[in-house]
């Protein structure tokens, strides 16, 4: 059965081999990678999510190449795994506040459409992949930082508003059709967008250069949401709104036109819980210990816990962080009634989190759809490999 689900194990019966060595090397998993046991070279695996590889996981070359593999997604194989564990006591009730529902975030997600020959790619960089491209890796919410020249209509999105800034070459008009065609295609699915940071720049050639100063406003300002308004974006600033606002509720103020469900909300009705000492990853547990000590019970409004390692010059993309996180939530309580989970580098263990969580589904498409474009990430961070 080729179907990924709510409750499907992450498991694999082949790993995607590289062309390397000779005819006739035979590549196995070994350690949930693909290794060539000549040349013992570890290899891309399949399991971006996170998966295991299947005793079956052996690959022979033949004369002409290696043999096409691919990533068979098996369905109830070895009882409940730890994942199918964690979604069910995870899954609740559509009458449960949003802010109660737990979400997989993605942080300064915007920065994913950073170029790759962009030479401020270290100093701005979350996110290696598109928007669309991380709610198929299973992203439920997306968090996008505006800015918007004061004598144009385009709003484009931004990492700092400091000299050293990054100012993307898409707009949220050219990107927000590619997330209704998304919605459209899973109308089961919520998606959030937190809009956040929103700067107004001078009206003035060159703009986007460092020497610029921008003007903060505030995202419900009607500067945005006029522009909001026109692109048929449903937008809630109200925050004793948000607060109150039930899951169903959410999914109905949240119905798009053409079909599915997103939902923009004022940044200022979330609490974002940064805390800019958790600069090492050391410290990412204990800060992730006291916000869900504080928030899990006592918050009155929806709440983020950041389990990335805040940016010193360069930003950290760490995939045994990752790593860490889904092994937390699917063998202890740590983050039990956690609201937006917000991470660095999905493409690192990501679609894991996103199923573990609850209240989403990822397909086999998806799943597929995901490990294609996250190459790049497999590649520069070692996202794909089990570490």
């Amino acid at each position: 059965m080729r179907r990924w689900a709510l409750l499907a194990p992450l498991a694999v019966s082949a790993a995607e081999c590289g062309a390397d060595g000779p005819d006739g090397a035979v590549l196995m998993c070994r350690d949930g990678q693909c290794r060539d046991e000549l040349y013992v070279q570890p290899r891309e695996t399949c399991s971006v999510i996170g998966g295991l590889c299947m005793d079956d996981c052996t690959v022979r070359r033949t004369s002409t190449g290696p043999m096409p593999c691919d990533c068979e997604v098996g369905a109830w194989l070895h009882g409940h795994s730890e994942l199918q564990r964690t979604a069910i006591q995870n899954s609740g009730s559509p009458t449960a506040l949003l802010r109660q529902t737990p979400f997989l975030m993605t942080h300064d997600s915007a920065t994913g459409l950073i170029g790759m020959l962009d030479g401020r790619n270290l100093f701005a960089q979350a996110q290696t992949i598109g928007l669309s491209e991380q709610l198929t890796c299973g992203a439920r919410a997306l968090d996008l930082r505006l800015v918007r020249s004061e004598d144009s209509s385009e709003i484009y999105f931004h990492h700092s508003s400091e000299s050293l800034h990054w100012v993307s070459d898409q707009s949220l008009q050219g990107e927000w059709p590619k997330m209704m065609a998304w919605a459209k295609e899973r109308p089961e699915e919520l998606v959030v967008l937190v809009m956040s940071h929103c700067q107004m720049a001078p009206g003035t050639w060159g703009w986007r250069s460092y020497f610029q100063r921008w003007t903060g406003l505030e995202c419900s300002n009607p500067f945005y949401t006029a522009e909001f308004q026109k692109l048929g974006i449903p937008w809630q600033a109200d925050c004793e709104r948000v607060s109150a606002m039930t899951h169903a509720e959410a999914k109905q103020m949240s119905r798009l036109k053409s079909g599915g469900h997103i939902l923009a909300v004022d940044g200022a009705c979330i609490a974002s819980n940064w805390d800019s000492s958790v600069n090492e990853g050391a410290r990412v547990r204990p800060y992730v210990e006291r916000t869900m000590s504080k928030m899990r019970n006592s918050a009155k409004m929806p709440f983020m816990v950041q389990s990335f390692i805040q940016q010193r010059l360069t930003v950290p993309m760490s995939t045994p962080l990752n790593q860490q996180v889904l092994s937390e939530i699917t063998t202890s309580d740590l983050y039990a009634g956690v609201n937006f989970l917000e991470i660095n580098l999905i493409c690192a263990y990501g679609t894991s989190m996103a199923i573990a969580l609850g209240y989403t589904t990822i397909s086999s498409q998806d799943f597929q759809s995901c490990r294609s474009s996250c190459r790049l990430a497999c590649k520069r961070h070692g996202a794909c490999e089990q570490l």
